[in-house]
């Protein structure tokens, strides 16, 4: 037979372990929803083209331009063959590198390190409100306001290296 879960509420004395309780299932549930953002935030397995073009962006990120035209110099094609060739594998290069972006963009708004006015600059976009517009997409939030909320639940985290 199979396992059903319940959520068992008490009524509880005080406030304060209300209080206590309630901030646990808070960080539960902010855990949770992180985890769903992490996981659509994920780096899709592709073959091929797609997957050279990845790991070029990848390399590239806060370092080198992750334009179009650089990685097609790059892989020694033009940039309409490039688009061709990923069109034929019912992909685009802006959809490989927006996911790039997001995977990265998540990372970096959640460590301690990088200040939230110079990732716009690491992930390539041309100025700060690109970087908000598309967090927005993203995650529903602007890169500060989902840094707040999430960050605790980040470092408790363990991660692969991609």
């Amino acid at each position: 037979m199979g396992h059903s879960s319940t959520l068992t509420v008490a009524k509880v004395n005080t406030n304060e372990k209300f209080h206590a309780s309630s901030q646990s299932l808070t960080h539960l549930t902010k855990k949770t929803v992180l985890a769903e953002h992490l996981k659509k935030a994920e780096i899709p397995e592709v073959y091929g083209l797609a997957s050279r073009v990845i790991e070029l962006l990848k390399q590239r990120i806060g370092y080198s331009s992750l334009s179009i035209a650089s990685i097609a110099f790059e892989l020694h094609v033009s940039t309409r063959t490039l688009q061709r060739r990923l069109s034929e594998q019912s992909l685009s290069f802006s959809e490989l590198r927006d996911q790039v972006r997001h995977y990265y963009g998540i990372h970096a708004v959640l460590q301690d390190w990088y200040n939230i006015d110079d990732i716009y600059i690491l992930l390539g976009f041309s100025d700060k409100s690109s970087l908000a517009i598309a967090f927005r997409r993203w995650t529903g939030s602007t890169p500060r306001a989902f840094g707040r909320m999430y960050k605790n639940e980040y470092n408790s985290f363990t991660f692969a290296k991609v």
